[in-house]
């Protein structure tokens, strides 16, 4: 139920990319601890494990992803992530910068960034 709501959010925000812009400097604060931790789940069925910090970074395991975004006040709507590092594998973003759209429910996380939902749980 928690993942139909959470896509239901995320085609609710509207989804998408565009290349070569740079996030904002905007300084992560405790209201950033929505996203902040470590997050399991699938892309393209491989196991991904996305770790957004409270310095405003992050980074996925499948996908060798590093990206930086801003503070997160509120737990749906839209985050702008700006990806520097990527190894390309199938499904995976590139450098560049997306916005993305969000969902937290509890311990459960669902994010797009253009390319179709994602489910990931706490851990």
């Amino acid at each position: 139920m928690k993942l139909i709501l959470i896509s239901l959010a995320l085609i609710a925000a509207g989804c998408g990319s565009s290349a070569g812009t740079a996030a904002s400097s905007t300084v992560c604060t405790s209201a950033g601890a929505i996203l902040a931790g470590s997050w399991s789940g699938t892309v393209s069925g491989h196991a991904d494990v996305l770790t957004f910090g409270t310095d405003c970074t992050g980074s996925g395991t499948y996908c060798g992803i590093i990206f930086s975004y801003p503070n997160v006040v509120s737990s749906s709507g839209s985050v702008i992530l700006t990806v520097s590092a990527s190894n390309g594998n199938a499904g995976c973003l590139t450098a560049g910068t997306y916005t993305c759209g969000y969902a937290v429910v509890s311990t459960a996380l669902g994010i797009n960034c253009g390319g179709g939902s994602l489910g990931y749980t706490k851990i």
